[in-house]
């Protein structure tokens, strides 16, 4: 019997002050998948994510990747399973005076030598991948440009080439398209699919807009107030299931 990719058995997560931004969840992923999570404003959206990887702790629960666990880990194991986790931030985290090569190349600081990577100082496979990857988001001729010299759009694909030097098993986006115009939004999540299709790189994608979830994903999680009140294909998402979502008439 094979192992989900990922596997979160009653996550939760209490803030200080008694916020609780994760009611338990339960939720497996199979490899290959890409599902986009839908919901509100403090839906808790992005704590979910943040918790599969650890970026903020968990209250309650376990969470397995490819069946090691990773609420317990140690600080060696989590850098290692941290590796085959790509992330992808709304607000891009790129080092802005920084060149699009360089940040494209802090992708791989994990698998690095220490003191190449303090001399910025890189293996010539992965000067060979960074610009493949470059030349995949439509870059390459912006290699040597400063991160803070994009357009969004642009920055986001840095941040995606940046996740994908990591060789990911799976890739989380949290709001990657929430700051972008519509048609750059389209863009970077037909990217996303992309991968996902030719790479078979599992996707979990946070998302406000259903028409983009029901465009790349083949499965969505509806998150209310911490729990799961949907969970099931892009074709169930009817007037009735988002006004469950989002407990008004679901944005367009």
């Amino acid at each position: 019997m094979s192992v989900p990719l990922l596997q979160l058995e009653a996550v939760s997560k209490t803030f200080d002050g008694g916020i609780e931004a994760l009611k338990p969840v339960s939720l497996s992923v199979e490899a290959g998948e890409f599902v986009a999570i839908l919901g509100p404003s403090g839906a808790g959206k992005s704590t979910l994510l943040r918790v599969i990887n650890r970026l903020v702790e968990p209250t309650g629960g376990t969470i397995y990747l490819e069946g090691e666990e990773v609420t317990g880990a140690s600080a060696a194991g989590l850098r290692r399973i941290r590796h085959r986790i790509g992330m992808i931030f709304q607000e891009f985290n790129l080092i802005d005076r920084a060149s699009v090569l360089t940040n494209v190349l802090s992708g791989c600081l994990g698998s690095t030598p220490s003191h190449w990577a303090w001399g910025n100082r890189f293996r010539g496979e992965d000067r060979e991948r960074a610009f493949s990857l470059l030349e995949r988001m439509g870059l390459k001729d912006h290699w040597n440009q400063r991160a803070d010299r994009l357009s969004g759009g642009q920055r986001q694909r840095v941040g995606i080439a940046r996740a994908l030097m990591q060789e990911p098993a799976l890739l989380l986006a949290d709001e990657p398209v929430a700051s972008l115009d519509p048609a750059s939004a389209r863009s970077i999540v037909q990217s996303l699919r992309d991968i996902n299709r030719q790479d078979g790189v599992t996707v979990i994608c946070n998302l406000h807009q259903p028409e983009l979830a029901r465009a790349c994903a083949g499965r969505v999680l509806g998150l209310r107030a911490g729990r799961a009140v949907y969970d099931g294909p892009p074709e169930g998402l009817e007037d009735s299931t988002l006004e469950s979502i989002y407990q008004t008439p679901a944005p367009a």
